[in-house]
């Protein structure tokens, strides 16, 4: 935030949209964090995001925020060859908190809304990034809910309530990527 980086979404650049933007990089990086339980899903669903937002970074006119996406894109296609179950190599904390980190300075750089388009435009990173922020929100109500610690490991991801209800780990991934 500090080097330029910021969410004016409709009202401009101020305190409130500096502290949005630093609220944001938070929230993505921890979600893509959160979600590096299972063997290629994080590294997957960035793949997809990291797509979905070059693509409607060029069509937005942001050729530079486009190219990183995709370069990103496809770092994490790279990656999943060898971290789809059984996985051999892994993200950890690091990979997944970069991968989280570079998503969500690129979408807070890129700019969604244009004159005469929809102002619910501005809403297009929150769809690309369902599945992370779908699955922080669930883990942190259920362990509220619940009573246990909001930062203690447990299995009520997402992804491991689908495997509950009888997919594998693999098939589970699959279906979240879809």
């Amino acid at each position: 935030v500090a080097s330029g980086v910021r969410i004016t979404a409709l009202v401009g650049d101020n305190l409130f949209m500096q502290a949005m933007t630093v609220l944001w990089i938070v929230l993505i990086t921890n979600s893509f964090n959160l979600l590096d339980n299972m063997d290629g899903l994080c590294a997957g669903t960035g793949a997809i995001s990291a797509a979905a937002l070059s693509i409607v970074a060029a069509a937005s006119g942001g050729a530079p925020a486009a190219l990183l996406l995709a370069s990103i894109s496809g770092a994490c296609l790279g990656f999943l060859k060898w971290n789809l179950a059984p996985a051999r190599i892994f993200l950890g904390d690091a990979g997944s908190q970069f991968i989280g980190f570079l998503l969500a300075t690129l979408s807070a750089a890129t700019t969604y809304y244009t004159y005469r388009e929809s102002p619910l435009s501005v809403g297009i990173p929150f769809l690309i990034f369902a599945i992370p922020l779908y699955d922080t929100a669930s883990v942190f109500w259920i362990r509220f809910r619940e009573g246990r610690g909001l930062f203690t490991g447990d299995n009520s991801h997402f992804s491991h309530r689908i495997v509950d209800l009888g997919m594998s780990r693999r098939q589970a991934v699959g279906t979240i990527h879809l």
